[in-house]
């Protein structure tokens, strides 16, 4: 299950989601809502909406994260990930 980030250029949030996923060493599939109808279509799905950035793990997402929420979705995300120690 792929790890995706759906973003459109010229983002602030977009781009410090994505610099703090690879901070936390975390692969990701970058969606780009703005170039893709097929993108837009699945961020609508799993987000009820248009705005970015947007995290998604298979049919869970963490939708129009702030700066703040980002930094804690990663997090989550590499616990889950890493799994129990």
């Amino acid at each position: 299950m792929d790890l995706e980030v759906f973003v459109v250029p010229n983002c602030a949030r977009c781009r410090r989601l994505k610099e703090l996923l690879r901070a936390a060493g975390l692969a990701y599939v970058e969606r780009d809502a703005a170039a893709s109808l097929s993108d837009l279509r699945r961020l609508r799905r799993l987000s009820g909406g248009a705005a970015v950035p947007v995290l998604a793990l298979g049919q869970e997402s963490w939708p129009a994260l702030t700066i703040e929420q980002a930094g804690a979705a990663v997090a989550e995300l590499r616990r889950r990930l890493d799994g129990p120690s």
